[in-house]
C-alpha cells in the first residue's frame, strides 16, 4: 500500500515541477537564446554551451523527478481516468529526454565542437551556421516547453477534476 502522504505531495509536486520546467524551458527560448543570434560565434557559442550544460542540471532531475511522480501516482489511483491522465502526464515529461536526444543533439554537439575549433567560428562567423544551430536548438525547445506544459497541465486537470 502507498503511503497516503508521499502520494498526495506526488498529486501537487507532479504538476508543479512540470510547469516549473514549462517556465524554465520558455525563459531559455523566449528571454536568453535569441540575445545570442547577433553575436559573434566567438562570444555566442560559448555562452549556449554553459545555459546548456547548466541548464541539464535542472531539467534532468525535474523532468525525471516530474514523470516518475506522475506514475507513482498513476499507479495507486482508483479513478481510471485519473490513471491515464497521471501516466499521460508522466509520459510527456518524459518525453523531453528522447526529443533532446534524437531531435536537438545532433545540433548541440555541432555547436559544442564549434567551440574548441577557432577555424570552425571563423567559419561560421562567414556562414552563419551557428545562427542556424542556435535558432534549431530554439525550436526544440519550445517543443520541450510545450511538452511540459501539456505534462502540467494533465497532472493538475487529474488532481483537480479528475
Amino acid at each position: 500500500m502507498a503511503s497516503k502522504h508521499l502520494t498526495q505531495a506526488s498529486i501537487f509536486l507532479a504538476p508543479a515541477t512540470s510547469l516549473f520546467m514549462a517556465g524554465y524551458s520558455f525563459a531559455a527560448s523566449q528571454n536568453t537564446l535569441p540575445h545570442l543570434f547577433a553575436l559573434r560565434p566567438q562570444t555566442s557559442i560559448p555562452i549556449f554551451t554553459r545555459v546548456f550544460h547548466d541548464g541539464g542540471k535542472i531539467a534532468i532531475p525535474a523532468s525525471l523527478i516530474s514523470g516518475l511522480m506522475s506514475l507513482y501516482v498513476a499507479l495507486w489511483c482508483t479513478s481510471s481516468r485519473q490513471r491515464v491522465l497521471f501516466t499521460l502526464a508522466g509520459l510527456c515529461a518524459w518525453a523531453t529526454a528522447p526529443w533532446t536526444g534524437f531531435v536537438m543533439w545532433p545540433g548541440i554537439k555541432r555547436l559544442m565542437e564549434m567551440e574548441g575549433d577557432e577555424r570552425a567560428m571563423e567559419k561560421s562567423e562567414q556562414t552563419l551556421e551557428h545562427v542556424q544551430l542556435l535558432r534549431a536548438w530554439v525550436r526544440g525547445n519550445w517543443v520541450r516547453t510545450g511538452a511540459y506544459a501539456v505534462s502540467g497541465g494533465l497532472g493538475l486537470w487529474a488532481a483537480v477534476w479528475g
